[in-house]
């Protein structure tokens, strides 16, 4: 209970914070730049059907991605992942972030920007989280060997 709860909090919050993310500020962006490819001769027309799909989508990308820092984590508690090892390959995480932003989101190097950006800050943040939990794992280990 003293795990699943704070989990199950950070999972929903940081779920609700990539949606709010999306819908508040890519998605206003994302709208006004591939309707601003309409000229004089042609006007953009979006249905509310696709325009819905489109925000729904976007805004579940947003939503998963933001659960990196508690995937992260979890993988780190268990021994799975070790958060030095994340540090040092950071270079191709970026390189992975931004390829995954570019396939999740439409083809503008806004909205792409918009989620390789914090999704970088949020694997930063995951990496110092789980190098706490697993200093705080290792000296709970060593306490408990000692006695």
């Amino acid at each position: 209970r003293s795990v699943i709860t704070p989990l199950l909090i950070s999972t929903t919050i940081l779920f609700y914070l990539g949606v709010a993310f999306s819908f508040l500020v890519v998605t206003p962006a994302v709208v006004s730049f591939l309707l601003s490819f309409g000229t004089s001769l042609m006007q953009p027309l979006i249905g509310i059907g696709p325009y819905f799909a489109f925000v729904a989508r976007l805004s579940l990308a947003f939503g998963l991605i933001f659960e990196l820092p508690v995937l992260v984590f979890f993988l780190s508690i268990l021994g799975i992942v070790d958060p030095r090892w994340l540090l040092r390959t950071w270079r191709f995480a970026v390189i992975a972030i931004v390829v995954f932003a570019a396939v999740l989101t439409p083809p503008d190097i806004f909205s792409q920007l918009a989620m390789a950006v914090p999704v970088t800050l949020l694997y930063i943040t995951s990496v110092l989280a789980a190098m706490i939990a697993t200093r705080r794992r290792d000296r709970d280990q060593t306490t408990s060997e000692d006695e």
